[in-house]
C-alpha cells in the first residue's frame, strides 16, 4: 500500500495549501487527500493554465478532471515581471527552485494575487454523478497539484498563464551531463612519470553540512538523514566491498616472462555506445586480450579489485592508467568524496560522481587526465559518423563514473530487505528508474539536481573578508561581476541583472553560511564570540575547500591555543654529568604556553578573566576553550 504522503512542505506548497483550504470545503478536500494518498490520480498534466488528470473512481474505472486558472490581467502579468526581472536575488532564487516567502507579500503589495481566494473563479469540470463543488476527485487533484508546486514553485506561475522559464533567462536549473565528452586534439604519448595525487581526511561532513534539510522531492522524511546514513554505511563496509570480494579470474597467475599477466594483456571498452548509460548503472565492461589466457570480458569493478592487490605499476600505458586510477578511486570512496548525479534515461535514475568542486579532488583527476589512454569513443553532434577520441579527462571522468556508481550499488545490496527501502532509496542506492513523465515525479529530477547543486558550485566568483574592529569582528562579501569584470561589495551586485547566475552560488552557499542572506542588502555582518569561531574552525576551511577565496586578518591567520607544557630546571645549577635518576637532577613544573612563549602567573589569570573566547595576545588572537581552560 502507498505511504501516505504529506503536502505543503515547502512554504510555496503550504501557501498553495492554505489557499486551497481558504477556498473550499475542508471536508471535502479532505476525501481528495485520501484519493491521492492511494495513488488514485494518475495522467496529471500541467499546460499553461489548463490542469488535467483522471482519477480511479467507484463506479466508472476512471473519470476525467479538468481545471482551468484564470490568467493574469495585461498588468498584473507586467507587474510580475518587473518585481521578478529588477530582482536578481529573486531570480537567483527561482533558479534553484525556490521562492521566498516575502514574494506573497511583495506581489500583495503592487495589487497582485498569486492564486485566486476565490476558487469560483475557476473553469471546472468532472464527469462523475457528484455535483458538489469540490467533488472528491477535484479535490484530489488539487492535491495533486499542490505536490507538484512543492518540487517546482514555478508552477504558480504557469498556472495564471506566465512561463518566468520563458520570459526571463537563466531561471531554469540544468541537469549536469555525467562526464564531459570532449574530443582529443592531441596525440596521445605516455607521460615518463607517476601521476601524484592524494585524497585524504574525510569529506563526509562537509556534504552534510552544504546540503539542506529535508529537500522537496521526497515527502517520506527527511532524505539527508537516509543519505547519511548510507555515507556511514559506505564507510564501515568499504573495504570489505573493494578488497574482500571474490576473484573472478586467476589474478595472482604469472605469465611465461615472468610477469603478471595483467601487465601482458591488452585493455579495451567491450562495448563503445551508451556511455552515459553505462557509467550510470555501473555497468562497464572490459576486454581483455592475454597472449597465454586468451581474451576474456570482465566487469570494470571487478578489474578494480584486482588491480588494488597488485603492487606492480610496470606495464603499458593502458594498464598504468588503470593502475594509478583504481588507486584514486579507492581514495575517493575512503574520504567520501563522491555524491549523487541525476541522469535522465529517459527515467530518473542517479548516477555517482567525484566531489570534483574539492582542490585536492580536480588536482588528482587531473593528473591522471594526463596518463589517460584513447579508450573513449565519442561522436560529436556535427559528425555523426566520425568517431574521435575523448580527451584525458573525459575519460577519467567515465571511468570514475562507473566504478563508484558500481559501488554504490553493492553498499546498497547489503540491506537485508530491499522491500523495506522507501521510493528514493531504491532509485540513489539500487540503481532503480523511475518513470517521471506523469505526476507525481514530473519535476523530482529538477527538485533533486537543484538540491544537489550546492555540492558543484562554481564559486570563483565569490570572496569574503573578515576584519577586526576594536569591538567587532565584521564580514564583508564581493562577488565578481561578468559584466563589469570588477568585483563588488555583494549588497550592490545583488542589485544587479547580470550577477543572477553568480547570486545562484551565493545562495546554494547560503544554507551553509547564513551571514550570506544578509551581506546581499547589507555591506557587512558582525560575527558573534561564537559564530566566529566557527568561522575560523569550520566555515572557511569548507568555503576554501570549494574554491571560494578567504581572507583573514594577519592576526587570525595563525591560530593560538593555550596548551599545558612542562618546564624542567637544573636542581642547584651545574653540569649534569651524574649517575642520579632524571628525577634527582631536575625540578618540573607545569606551564601554560602560547605560540611557543610561557605564561607567568598573570599572564593566565588575564586570560581565565576574559569573557570573549577570541581573545587578544601581543601580535595575535588566543582562541580560548573555557572547559579546557577550567582543567
Amino acid at each position: 500500500m502507498p505511504k501516505r504522503r504529506t503536502f505543503g512542505n515547502t512554504p510555496w506548497g503550504a501557501y498553495f495549501i492554505e489557499t486551497l483550504n481558504a477556498g473550499n470545503d475542508p471536508a471535502r478536500l479532505q476525501r481528495g487527500r485520501t484519493y491521492v494518498n492511494t495513488g488514485r490520480v494518475q495522467g496529471l498534466k500541467v499546460a499553461g493554465r489548463e490542469v488535467t488528470a483522471k482519477v480511479k473512481g467507484s463506479y466508472l474505472p476512471w473519470y476525467k478532471v479538468k481545471i482551468e486558472f484564470p490568467a493574469f490581467d495585461p498588468q498584473e502579468r507586467q507587474s510580475v515581471l518587473d518585481l521578478v526581472q529588477n530582482d536578481a536575488v529573486l531570480q537567483a532564487a527561482l533558479r534553484l527552485g525556490e521562492l521566498p516567502d516575502s514574494l506573497i507579500s511583495q506581489l500583495a503589495q503592487t495589487g497582485v494575487e498569486l492564486l485566486p481566494h476565490d476558487w469560483s473563479k475557476l473553469k471546472k469540470s468532472c464527469n462523475c454523478p457528484d455535483g458538489e463543488d469540490p467533488c472528491k476527485h477535484l479535490a484530489a487533484v488539487y492535491y495533486a497539484l499542490g505536490g507538484e508546486v512543492d518540487q517546482n514553485p514555478k508552477v504558480l506561475f504557469e498556472l495564471r498563464g506566465l512561463n518566468l522559464a520563458f520570459e526571463v533567462p537563466h531561471l531554469s536549473v540544468e541537469i549536469p551531463q555525467l562526464f564531459h565528452r570532449t574530443p582529443r586534439t592531441q596525440p596521445f604519448a605516455a607521460p615518463g612519470d607517476e601521476p601524484v595525487f592524494s585524497v585524504s581526511g574525510s569529506y563526509l561532513n562537509l556534504v552534510l553540512a552544504l546540503l539542506k534539510d529535508a529537500p522537496p522531492f521526497s515527502d517520506q522524511g527527511n532524505f539527508k538523514i537516509t543519505l547519511a546514513e548510507f555515507y556511514h554505511k559506505s564507510v564501515r563496509n568499504c573495504d570489505e566491498i573493494l578488497l574482500g570480494g571474490p576473484n573472478v579470474v586467476p589474478w595472482g597467475k604469472r605469465g611465461a616472462v615472468g610477469e603478471d599477466w595483467l601487465a601482458v594483456s591488452t585493455l579495451g571498452l567491450a562495448r563503445r555506445s551508451e556511455l552515459e548509460r553505462m557509467a550510470a548503472r555501473g555497468a562497464v565492461k572490459l576486454e581483455i586480450q592475454n597472449p597465454i589466457l586468451g581474451e576474456l570480458t570482465v566487469e570494470l569493478f571487478a578489474l578494480a579489485s584486482a588491480f588494488l592487490g597488485i603492487e606492480e605499476s610496470a606495464g603499458d600505458a593502458v594498464y598504468r592508467f588503470f593502475f594509478y586510477l583504481f588507486r584514486f578511486f579507492y581514495q575517493l570512496v575512503h574520504a567520501c568524496a563522491f555524491i549523487p548525479a541525476v541522469w535522465l534515461d529517459p527515467e530518473l535514475r542517479i548516477a555517482w560522481k567525484p566531489l570534483s568542486s574539492i582542490a585536492e579532488v580536480e588536482a588528482g583527476m587531473s593528473a591522471l587526465a594526463a596518463h589517460a589512454p584513447p579508450l573513449l569513443e565519442i561522436l560529436p553532434h556535427l559528425k555523426k559518423n566520425v568517431v574521435q577520441k575523448g580527451d584525458g579527462m573525459s575519460t577519467v571522468e567515465f571511468f570514475l563514473t562507473a566504478l563508484l556508481s558500481a559501488y554504490v550499488h553493492r553498499v546498497g545490496a547489503l540491506d537485508a530487505d530491499r522491500s523495506a527501502q522507501d521510493l528514493f532509496s531504491l532509485i540513489f542506492f539500487h540503481g532503480e528508474g523511475l518513470n517521471v513523465s506523469e505526476h507525481p515525479y514530473r519535476s523530482t529530477p529538477q527538485s533533486i539536481a537543484g538540491w544537489l547543486a550546492v555540492l558543484e558550485p562554481k564559486p570563483g566568483k565569490l570572496r569574503l573578508e573578515l576584519k577586526l574592529t576594536k569591538t567587532s569582528y565584521l564580514l564583508k562579501a564581493e562577488l565578481k561581476d561578468s559584466e563589469l569584470d570588477s568585483w563588488l561589495p555583494l549588497n550592490e551586485a545583488s542589485l544587479r541583472p547580470s550577477s543572477v547566475q553568480a547570486l545562484s552560488v551565493v545562495l546554494m552557499l547560503a544554507s551553509y553560511l547564513p551571514e550570506l542572506h544578509e551581506l546581499q542588502t547589507s555591506a557587512s555582518v558582525a560575527l558573534s564570540d561564537e559564530r566566529l569561531l566557527e568561522f575560523l574552525s569550520e566555515s572557511a576551511w569548507v568555503l576554501r575547500h570549494l574554491g571560494v577565496e578567504v581572507r583573514l586578518p594577519k592576526a587570525l591567520s595563525r591560530e593560538l591555543r593555550p596548551r599545558l607544557t612542562v618546564q624542567a630546571q637544573v636542581k642547584g645549577g651545574g653540569n649534569l654529568t651524574s649517575y642520579l635518576a632524571l628525577g634527582d637532577l631536575l625540578d618540573f613544573k607545569w606551564c601554560i604556553e602560547v605560540g611557543g612563549e610561557i605564561l607567568d602567573h598573570q599572564q593566565v589569570l588575564e586570560l581565565l578573566k576574559a569573557s570573549r573566547r577570541l581573545v587578544r595576545f601581543k601580535e595575535g588572537y588566543v582562541l580560548l576553550d573555557p572547559v579546557e581552560m577550567r582543567r
